[in-house]
């Protein structure tokens, strides 16, 4: 189950998420150029595993660097789930595709940590940008037992959470 809540982070915290959306588009896209240029006469296979050593040294190296390296492996775990979902499921999830500047903004937040301001204000720690507020509109409950959360920028120019939470167990009465 899924909760999006609206966000509303101050000027310097949007300029580190727009960074943030952008270093994972650019990964996502890097990783899927990869894969869609491997051929089966190559004696190597591209994995999540090869993709994450070399993004690694990319970082050392290139303006990645600057970038949370937490958002950026989990864009390429994000390709690899959506690549896995389309070969078990062809006919229920397409294939990945390109993401696209203004279309497809945002992140993965893995390590997730959200504390209460007050009855109507949480906030959520986003890596390289601190502590960003959005309006609680659901049960704290169910937002504090999230185990992960996604950050996404609609075009409207509006900043969302979405705290992905377990599933709830079924009781029989």
């Amino acid at each position: 189950m899924s909760i999006r809540e609206r966000m509303y982070p101050q000027e310097k915290e949007q300029s580190i998420l727009v960074r943030h959306c952008a270093d994972a588009r650019y990964v996502w896209n890097l990783g899927l150029e990869q894969r869609n240029a491997w051929t089966k006469d190559r004696t190597w296979r591209i994995t999540s595993n090869v993709q994450s050593h070399e993004l690694t040294e990319a970082r050392q190296s290139t303006w990645l660097g600057e970038g949370s390296a937490a958002i950026q492996q989990q864009a390429l775990r994000d390709l690899d789930r959506a690549f896995q979902n389309w070969w078990k499921r062809p006919d229920h999830f397409g294939r990945p595709t390109w993401r696209k500047a203004g279309i497809n903004e945002g992140f993965a937040v893995r390590d997730l940590s959200v504390r209460r301001v007050n009855r109507k204000w949480g906030q959520v720690l986003i890596p390289k940008c601190g502590w960003v507020r959005f309006r609680i509109s659901r049960p704290w409950v169910e937002i504090e037992s999230a185990t992960s959360a996604r950050v996404t920028l609609d075009r409207a120019r509006r900043w969302f959470v979405s705290f992905t939470t377990p599933p709830r167990s079924l009781e029989r009465t």
